[in-house]
């Protein structure tokens, strides 16, 4: 017996209005907690109902457009599963509270009414389920008991079925591509010309570019192929930004009417009516490529005007049309002594002159600012297959002689060759590559 018994049958005497009381008190207490389940059914079925309005008001106004977050390409896919998967749970655990509460108190109001077996029974059994609802709304046709209330129950078990089939599709991550112009900080990829001057000593890093060429897995930010392009310095905004973007190119033809001075080891490269030009040539041995430092013989300090890219002199066969074959070939005697003989005998050997200009286009880039990677590969036109003739040229831009310069070899002794000797194969060059 509990304290109210105690109390109540303190106060009244008899044994039947002690026995009232507790009926008395088991009711109020019951009914206390009927309203407090009620109250708190009617604030959650309020909220649901005041939340879905808010959407549909977000729908007709566009104002869900106004929220835009930055996604990549990446992890796009996985964002959009985290917020259908997060309105899924959000709303499974609601509609289970939903559904608790309302089951009891629709049961407990059944009770209270004093109503007949069979309705307590249908009611009762619609609310184990859908199917179980349907079933006992069909029966119905049969023996109405309580028509009214078990179709109520399935239409409601039926629309938390669809709030769980529709909550992962309330709310979801349209994607779209914006452009907006903004200034960010980027470190440059092709440097001012003027940078370029006689105090850089590209020879120095010229070298081991052969071997960083053939490295696997190497991050070269800023180089792609052949072209240099600015990289951004921050990596927090996702999406792509249009850089300056330096490809580089060039174009190599055969020198003609070059002659050549054995004696000196010069050779003088006609450069326009009556202005030829003396450049450093030492005697090749067969199979050999050289490359010919861009500095004049004649005036070593002059830097006006400086070699437009790269001069070789190369001692192998080259696939050039017979009409031809005189003008850019130089006779040059090479001297071979045998090993074990002390005989030297002399050789004469075809040397060609070639030169290949270099060229900077300028162009737009498009970077993925989080990786720093080119997005729009520049297109790069494929030369020719066939040996042309070109004139000697010059040029007052320092970065290609410079490059020049730092490719050069100083004498004959260095170079590239093509026989397959070990014993004549020396210091590698990028003109190789």
């Amino acid at each position: 017996m509990t304290i109210a018994d105690l109390i109540l049958c303190s106060i009244f005497t008899h044994p039947w209005r002690c026995s009232v009381a507790k009926d008395l008190v088991r009711y109020v207490i019951v009914s206390t907690d009927c309203l407090l389940l009620l109250a708190d059914n009617h604030i959650l079925h309020g909220v649901l109902v005041v939340f879905h309005i808010v959407l549909v008001i977000f729908r007709v106004r566009h104002w869900e457009h106004r929220v835009t977050l930055s996604f990549t390409a990446r992890n796009d896919g996985f964002w959009s599963a985290v917020l259908s998967a997060s309105l899924q749970a959000f709303y499974t655990i609601y509609t289970a509270v939903l559904l608790f509460l309302t089951q009891r108190l629709a049961i407990s109001r059944t009770l209270i009414r004093r109503v007949k077996l069979t309705t307590i029974h249908d009611i009762s059994g619609a609310w184990a389920g859908l199917g179980s609802a349907l079933s006992n709304v069909w029966r119905q046709t049969d023996v109405p008991a309580s028509w009214w209330t078990t179709s109520a129950v399935a239409i409601y078990l039926a629309s938390i079925a669809v709030l769980h089939v529709t909550s992962s599709t309330l709310l979801q991550f349209q994607t779209f591509n914006a452009s907006m112009t903004t200034s960010v900080s980027t470190t440059l990829g092709w440097l001012d010309d003027s940078s370029y001057s006689s105090f850089a000593n590209l020879g120095l890093i010229t070298p081991s570019l052969p071997v960083v060429n053939h490295l696997t897995g190497l991050a070269s930010a800023g180089l792609s192929n052949t072209t240099l392009y600015d990289t951004v310095k921050t990596s927090s905004i996702a999406g792509n930004a249009i850089v300056n973007a330096m490809t580089v190119t060039s174009r190599c033809g055969l020198i003609p009417n070059v002659t050549y001075s054995a004696n000196t080891s010069t050779a003088i490269v006609p450069f326009g009516p009556d202005s030829p030009r003396v450049l450093n040539a030492s005697t090749l041995w067969p199979d050999q490529i050289h490359i010919v430092p861009w500095v004049e013989f004649d005036d070593p300090s002059s830097e006006v005007p400086e070699l437009n890219g790269v001069c070789l002199m190369v001692s192998t066969l080259l696939e050039i049309e017979p009409s031809v074959q005189d003008e850019v070939a130089v006779n040059m005697t090479w001297p071979y002594e045998p090993v074990g003989s002390a005989t030297i005998t002399d050789y004469v050997i075809y040397v060609y002159f070639i030169q290949c200009s270099l060229s900077a286009n300028t162009t737009d880039g498009m970077v993925d600012m989080q990786t720093n990677n080119l997005l729009s590969p520049i297109f790069i036109s494929q030369p020719s297959t066939q040996w042309e003739m070109n004139q000697f040229e010059w040029s007052n831009a320092s970065w290609q002689a410079q490059i020049g310069s730092a490719l050069a070899t100083s004498d004959s002794s260095s170079g590239i060759i093509f026989d397959g000797m070990p014993a004549q194969i020396v210091e590698p060059s990028i003109a190789d590559e």
